[in-house]
Parts: C-alpha cells; structure tokens; sequence
C-alpha cells in the first residue's frame, strides 16, 4: 500500500478593491440611523407601507442608495414593532375628538355612532313579530301564511334598502 500525498491547497482569491460586507471594515463603519429616520419609518409602517417599500424611501448616506431588508429590521426594529400601534392610536384618537369635539366645535354625531358601533358593539334591533307557531304549524293554512309573511317582509326590507330611482348607491 502506498501513501497517498494530499492535493495542495487551493490559491486564494485575489483580493478585491472592495471589502464583502461585514468583513474588513472597521467596527462602527456601517449605516446608523438619524432619529428623523426613525420617525420617518415609524409612520410609514404606521401607514401600512411594506416593508420592502419603506428600504425604498430610507437611504443611506455614505452610499446615496437605498437600505437593504435586513438592514431595516436590524436598525428599526423598534420602529417596526410599534409604528402599527402608533398609527391605530393616532386615528382612534382623531375619531374620538371629532365625536365628542371641544368647546369651539360641537361634536359629530356619524362619528359617535359610528364609533358606538365599532368600538362598543352596539346595534339597531328590529323586532319582528312572527304569527303563529315557527316550529310546527298546525295545519297546512299555517304553513301557507308563515311562507306568505316570510315572502313579504322580505319584499318590504328589500324595498326599504333601494335607493330612490335615478340614485345610484
């Protein structure tokens, strides 16, 4: 048996004028966010923006181009955890003061309801008195008039619903 010499190793690259990203540069040399870039981003998460959008509209300022993902959630992950809150908060508030609104301006009445609605779960009832027995009708007359009243009520609440002729919704 003979030994087996290993193979040389193989030649390493040619170093390029430009350092991969991470490796070579000095601690500290990378993107550092402004605090008016921190606000920024917040409201534009806030707005729903994606986030591959808001790298868009974030540029760096060494390199005059836009950041990358990854250098958007690793500097503004803060900003990206609260913007949604931040800007929920900020509409429910302006809901709030235009429904109840201040001395020099009287309160909006669709935005109270609207928002005794949505916020507060409360409903217009309608009670609708049904004749007879639902369950089992006692003969087929009371079949035929619980079909009858089904039919109407749902005609008169259709009719109820329809805009004005030449209207459109």
């Amino acid at each position: 048996m003979t030994a087996e010499t290993p193979s040389p190793p193989s030649p390493s690259p040619a170093p390029s004028a430009k350092p991969k990203r991470g490796r070579g540069r000095p601690p500290g040399d990378g993107f550092h966010p402004t605090q008016e870039q921190r606000e920024f981003v917040k409201a534009l998460i806030g707005y729903r923006i994606p986030e591959d959008e808001v790298c868009l509209l974030v540029i760096n300022p060494k390199t005059r181009k836009p950041i990358a993902p990854m250098t958007l959630r690793k500097h503004f992950g803060e900003e990206i955890k609260t913007g949604f809150a931040t800007g929920r908060m900020r509409i429910m508030a302006a809901s709030f003061r235009s429904a109840i609104g201040d001395k020099d301006h009287p309160g909006n009445v669709t935005a109270q309801i609207w928002l005794s609605k949505c916020l507060y779960g409360m409903r217009e009832h309608i009670d609708i008195g049904v004749p007879g027995n639902l369950t089992e009708p006692a003969n087929d007359d009371d079949a035929a008039r619980l079909i009858l009243f089904a039919l109407r009520l749902g005609a008169e609440t259709a009719k109820a619903k329809q805009p004005p002729k030449g209207k459109k919704l």
